[in-house]
């Protein structure tokens, strides 16, 4: 998706699904920390694998859902005194709720 070279990153609809992205790259990448970017080795000129090290905002849409069922995840390890993902999460996210339709996507007008 040629993310080495975006000045700025757009996830509309980002559910921070394990079996889309490890939850260990989400958090480097979220943290702004080098992370392995892996390429389809079957295309002409492509060579190997790279470090993505590019420190590109990232702007996340998500359904108020998404956040509901991490923040219980969150809330449920730091009652039991436990490491937890979703808590590193949540520390690497400013959260802003949106009550009405935004006009975030890119060719997307709404009235």
């Amino acid at each position: 998706m040629g993310l080495e070279s975006k000045s700025v990153v757009l996830l509309e609809e980002w559910r921070f699904d394990e079996h889309v992205l490890r939850m260990s790259t989400q958090l480097l990448w979220f943290e702004g920390k080098p992370f392995p970017l892996t390429r389809p080795q079957n295309q002409s000129g492509v060579v190997g694998h790279i470090v993505y090290m590019g420190t590109a905002p990232i702007f996340i849409t998500t359904k108020a859902e998404t956040l509901v069922d991490i923040q219980r995840a969150a809330a449920l390890a730091q009652q039991a005194n436990e490491p937890s993902q979703h808590t590193m999460l949540l520390r690497r996210l400013k959260i802003f709720m949106m009550k009405a339709p935004c006009a975030c996507s890119l060719g997307h007008r709404h009235p």
